[in-house]
């Protein structure tokens, strides 16, 4: 037996195109730039809500404080009117109409006040847990 009666030799193979490859690589690059873009999409998602909170804070705190003046100046009408009664020149129906009017602007005054806090809290708890 000599070496001459076994065939040696070494296959090769490679495509031409590569297509495959090519398309695993973009198939790739594409699940990056999806990444990418739901990244910047949380993002800005993430700071519409900072601002709406925000808004909300600083809209119900204008909406507190001029609730409060509503209850101060209801008060001011309900003892006004106490007065006017006092002299012969209102009734006791008026009296308790302020009265109710007042009661009415304060249950607004610390609903608004509870909505205030509530904004508060919701808007630190967007800026502490996100902005970090």
């Amino acid at each position: 037996m000599s070496i001459e009666n076994y065939k040696w030799g070494l296959e090769f193979s490679m495509p031409l195109l590569l297509r495959k490859e090519r398309g695993d690589l973009k198939l790739s690059n594409l699940k990056l730039q999806e990444a990418e873009l739901g990244y910047e999409q949380n993002k800005v998602q993430i700071g519409m809500k900072i601002n709406a909170s925000l808004n909300e804070w600083e809209n119900s705190a204008l909406q507190s404080t001029i609730m409060a003046q509503m209850a101060q100046d209801s008060k001011q009408l309900l003892e006004a009117e106490r007065t006017m009664f006092d002299n012969g020149e209102s009734s006791l129906f008026l009296i308790n109409a302020r009265e109710v009017g007042y009661l009415q602007a304060v249950i607004k005054k610390i609903e608004t006040q509870a909505k205030n806090q509530k904004s508060v809290l919701e808007a630190n708890f967007y800026m502490n847990r996100f902005v970090r």
